[in-house]
């Protein structure tokens, strides 16, 4: 993710290993079951991405003229013609200490009922939105009798990663008296979708 203007070299994905990573993720649990003392939580992929390492040179060629997102990237990677490509996926890494994890975005209207996978959990976008569009999307929810989780990267704070604190505070008013609305911890609603494997 050092496309991110906010990431460091030291400590974009592009430069990890699967080792470092896994390092990493034991230590930060080791210091917060030292802070709250719990021994199972949840992980939520930094900006949804799995990936450690980086693409081969014909897919920064593409990305740098602008053509990543279409086929000619998807033939690249369908053929293994990314040459060069260091890229692995630390899901693995993530699976033995972690109960479930969330990784990558849904809109509410392609929300499925039951997460197909316990370390992918698809969330929606919650920073930016109005109420109106936040109560459309626990009103599809409902009506599907969908899990929802709701991403947000802050709660006020003025910029646009985050969601109106007026916004926030009336949207869980809403939460609180819409029959048939139960907000758990992730964790909580990992459990009840899957059993400890």
């Amino acid at each position: 993710m050092a496309t991110k203007a906010w990431v460091t070299e030291g400590i974009a994905l592009e430069r990890y290993s699967l080792d470092r990573m896994a390092r990493e993720l034991r230590v930060a649990n080791t210091v917060l079951q030292m802070v709250d003392g719990r021994s199972e939580r949840t992980y939520a992929f930094p900006c949804s991405n799995p990936w450690l390492g980086d693409y081969g040179w014909p897919r920064r060629a593409l990305a740098a003229a602008g053509l990543d997102k279409t086929r000619l990237a998807g033939w690249v990677d369908r053929w293994g013609w990314d040459v060069g490509a260091t890229r692995v996926d630390y899901t693995p890494v993530v699976e033995p200490l972690f109960f479930a994890a969330r990784c990558g975005g849904v809109t509410e209207e392609r929300l499925p009922v039951r997460p197909p996978q316990r370390f992918g959990v698809k969330g929606v976008e919650g920073d930016g939105r109005s109420l109106s569009d936040l109560k459309s999307a626990v009103a599809i929810a409902i009506e599907r009798k969908a899990w929802l989780s709701l991403v947000f990267h802050g709660i006020g704070g003025g910029h646009h990663m985050s969601c109106d604190e007026d916004v926030f505070e009336a949207l869980c008013q809403h939460l609180a008296s819409t029959p048939g609305v139960e907000v758990v911890t992730f964790l909580e609603g990992a459990k009840r979708t899957w059993a400890r494997a």
